[in-house]
C-alpha cells in the first residue's frame, strides 16, 4: 500500500472489504478529464479546445475502453487514499492513547435479573430526588439525626439551609466528607491512580502517602481501561468514540477458513412482549436473563435455536432451546441444517466471554445484532463440526447427570439437618456474637490478617493463603481475633445471597486474624455443640431462609445479633452430633467431587475445540 499498491492478502481482508463497501468514488473532475485526453492516442497536436473537432474526440475518448481503464485506475488511488488516511488516523490515535490508563467508575446496573436496582444506585449515590410538592429536590442519604445538622436560628430558608448542611455526612461509598484518605471510598481510589498514573496532577498528594491498597465494598464498579481498548479500531468507519467498554481484539488461532456469524446464520431481534399481553401457555418466553422470564401460550421461534441475551446485567449470554419459544429480549440465531446449528452453538459458547465483551453501555449493557454478524467464527468440515459436537454432548449428559446427583445429595443432606431432634436452643443461648473490625487502611498500628465478605464465596472455611494483611490503629484486642471452631457470618453485603452466608474456622490460625465489620463471629459454646456440626445446620435451607426474609416475608437486606440470636435449633448430645458429623462430612465429600467435574467441563470443551481446530 505504500505505493499505492494494494496486495492480494490485505485486499481480501475483512477490514478492506469493509473499507470497500463504505467507501464512496468522487466523480472525476473536468480538468482531470482533459489532461488524460492529451495524454491519449485521440488527441491531434495543436488541437484547439473549442473546436468542434476537440469535442467531438473528447466525446468520443469518455465513451473509450482507454478512458474507463484510467477513470478505474483514478477510482482505485481515490480509494486507497482514503484507506491510508483512515488508517494514519487510527494509528496517530493509538500512539496517542495506548499509553494512557483510565479509571472507569460506574454505578450499579439499572436492573437486577429483570427488578429495579433503585435502591441500591440511591445507597451508591448518597441521594435521591424527591418530587413531593413543597419537599422537591435532592435528599442527602446521611448517617446522623437531622436536628444534630447546623440551623440558622430565625432564617426562613432554614430548611434548605440544613439540607444543604447534610452534605457534610451524607453515606455514600464515592466519599467519605470526614477522612480524604477513607480507603473504602472510590473516591481514595480515583485520587491513587492519578497520583500514581498522571504525572501531570497530583491532588496535593505524594506517591509515598498512598500506598495503602484501595478496598471499597463493591471493587468491581472501579475498573481500569486502556484508553485504546475503549475506542474501536476495527471497522472502516473511524469516528473515535470513546466507549466505557473495553473494545477487546478477538483473535483466532485455526487452520480453518474464518467467516462472519452474520454470514453463515440469520440474526434477529426479539420481540417485545408486555405483561398485559402474556396469555396463560407453556411456551417459554426468553428475555435477557440466563433462564426463560415466564410462560405463554404462543411461540416466535422454532425448535433448536441459538439465543443471546440483549440487555442487563447477562448480555451476551448464549443458550439453546430444543423446543419452540418467544424470543423477547434476546437474539436468535439460526444456521440453514441442525449440525452447523449446533456447532455454532458449541463455539458460541465455548467463546462466552469474548461475546460478554460485545456489551456497550453503562448503566443498562447491551449486545447488538449488528455486533454479532461481526464476530468471526471458523467453520471446518463436516466430519470435523459432526466429531466437536458428538464430544461436546458426551460432557452435557455428563454434567447433568452430575448436576442431578449433586441435587440429591444435597436433597438428602437437608433432610437429615430438618429431621435432627434434640433439645431445642435459641442460637442466642448456645453461642456468643462478635460485629467484626471497622478500619483504615491509612491507620498506623499492629498489622494483622483479616477475613473480607469477599473471602466467602462458595467456601466452607477460609482459603487461608489468600487472606489479606492489614493495618489498624493501635493493637488488635482479643475480642476481636478469630480462633479454631469460631463460625463467621455475612452480616452486609452489596449482593443480598451472601447475606446470611457462614463460614467454619476450621483451623487455628498461624497469624494474629480478624474479620471485617460487614460480618459477625458466631462463637459457640463447645460443651453444648460442635462447631462444624453447627455450620451444617446453619448453613440449611430453612436456616437460610428464616436468616433471608423477615416477620412480613420482606427480604432482609443485613443481619444483626437479636436476629441471629432468635434463630432456634434443635441440638443432640455430642456423641449423635459427631455420628450425623461424619453422614454430613461422606455427602459433602461426594457433592465435592461431582462439582470439581462439573466446574471442569468447559475447560474439557475447550480442549476439544483446540484439538479439532488448531
Amino acid at each position: 500500500m505504500q505505493d499505492n499498491v494494494l496486495g492480494e492478502k490485505l485486499s481480501n481482508h475483512e477490514i478492506f472489504k469493509d473499507y470497500r463497501d463504505k467507501f464512496r468514488t468522487s466523480s472525476i473532475s473536468k480538468q482531470l478529464q482533459k489532461e488524460w485526453f492529451k495524454k491519449s492516442g485521440l488527441y491531434k497536436t495543436d488541437l484547439k479546445e473549442k473546436s468542434e473537432e476537440y469535442k467531438n474526440l473528447f466525446t468520443i475518448f469518455l465513451d473509450s475502453d482507454e478512458y474507463a481503464e484510467l477513470e478505474q485506475e483514478e477510482y482505485e488511488r481515490q480509494f486507497l487514499s482514503n484507506v491510508k488516511e483512515i488508517e494514519y488516523d487510527k494509528l496517530i490515535t493509538f500512539i496517542h492513547t495506548n499509553s494512557n490508563i483510565v479509571a472507569v467508575l460506574q454505578s450499579p446496573p439499572d436492573k437486577v435479573n429483570g427488578k429495579s436496582n433503585k435502591k441500591n444506585i440511591i445507597e451508591f449515590l448518597g441521594y435521591d430526588w424527591s418530587n413531593r410538592k413543597g419537599d422537591e429536590g435532592i435528599k442527602y442519604i446521611i448517617d446522623h439525626k437531622t436536628e444534630d445538622i447546623e440551623e440558622i436560628d430565625g432564617d426562613k430558608d432554614a430548611e434548605v439551609v440544613a439540607a444543604i448542611n447534610s452534605i457534610k455526612y451524607i453515606k455514600t461509598p464515592l466519599y467519605n466528607p470526614e477522612d480524604p484518605n477513607d480507603t473504602s471510598r472510590f473516591s481514595y481510589g480515583i485520587r491513587k491512580h492519578v497520583t500514581e498514573n498522571c504525572n501531570k496532577f497530583s491532588f496535593g498528594s505524594k506517591v509515598n502517602d498512598m500506598k495503602a491498597d484501595f478496598n471499597a465494598e463493591m471493587p468491581e464498579l472501579l475498573s481500569y481501561r486502556r484508553l485504546s481498548d475503549m475506542i474501536d479500531f476495527r471497522h472502516a468507519v473511524f469516528n473515535k468514540k470513546i466507549d466505557i467498554r473495553e473494545n477487546k481484539t478477538i483473535n483466532i488461532v485455526t487452520k480453518w477458513p474464518i467467516v462472519k456469524l452474520g454470514e453463515i446464520a440469520d440474526i434477529k431481534k426479539g420481540k417485545t412482549i408486555t405483561s398485559s399481553e402474556v396469555k396463560p401457555g407453556k411456551i417459554k418466553v426468553v428475555a435477557g436473563g440466563k433462564d426463560y422470564a415466564f410462560l405463554h401460550n404462543e411461540s416466535n421461534c422454532s425448535g433448536n435455536t441459538i439465543t443471546i441475551s440483549a440487555s442487563g446485567a447477562y448480555a451476551g449470554y448464549v443458550n439453546y432451546w430444543k423446543e419452540p419459544i418467544f424470543a423477547s429480549d434476546c437474539s436468535t440465531v439460526n444456521c440453514s441444517d441442525l449440525l452447523t446449528q449446533k456447532y455454532v452453538y458449541y463455539y458460541l459458547k465455548n467463546m462466552q466471554d469474548s461475546i460478554y465483551d460485545l456489551q456497550k453501555g453503562q448503566a443498562q449493557p447491551h449486545v447488538y445484532p449488528a455486533d454479532l454478524k461481526e464476530f468471526p467464527i471458523p467453520i471446518p468440515t463436516g466430519d470435523v463440526q459432526r466429531r466437536i459436537v458428538k464430544k461436546c454432548l458426551v460432557i452435557e449428559k455428563r454434567v447433568e447427570k452430575s448436576l442431578h446427583e449433586i441435587e440429591e445429595l444435597n436433597n438428602n443432606v437437608n433432610d437429615i439437618v430438618n429431621n435432627i431432634s434434640g433439645e431445642k436452643y435459641r442460637l442466642g443461648k448456645i453461642a456468643q456474637f462478635r460485629n467484626g473490625l471497622n478500619y483504615k487502611n491509612t491507620s498506623i498500628g499492629e498489622t494483622i490478617r483479616i477475613v473480607n465478605v469477599a473471602d466467602f464465596k462458595d467456601n466452607k472455611s477460609p482459603v487461608w493463603k489468600e487472606i489479606q494483611q492489614v493495618t489498624i490503629d493501635g493493637k488488635i484486642k482479643e475480642e476481636y481475633l478469630l480462633h479454631k471452631n469460631d463460625l463467621l457470618t455475612v452480616r452486609s453485603n452489596g449482593s443480598q445471597e451472601l447475606v446470611g452466608r457462614f463460614m467454619y474456622i476450621d483451623q487455628e490460625p498461624q497469624e494474629k486474624t480478624s474479620f471485617s465489620g460487614f460480618s459477625i463471629r458466631v462463637r459457640p459454646d463447645c460443651e453444648k455443640v460442635n462447631s462444624e456440626f453447627l455450620y451444617y445446620l446453619l448453613s440449611s435451607q430453612a436456616i437460610r431462609k428464616q436468616l433471608a426474609t423477615g416477620s412480613n416475608g420482606a427480604n432482609i437486606k443485613s443481619l444483626n445479633q437479636e436476629l441471629l440470636s432468635s434463630v432456634e435449633v434443635s441440638i443432640p448430645n455430642i456423641d449423635n452430633q459427631i455420628d450425623i458429623l461424619k453422614i454430613l462430612k461422606a455427602f459433602e465429600k461426594r457433592i465435592v467431587k461431582k462439582r470439581i467435574f462439573v466446574d471442569a467441563s468447559e475447560k474439557r470443551k475447550r480442549e476439544i475445540f483446540e484439538k479439532e481446530l488448531i
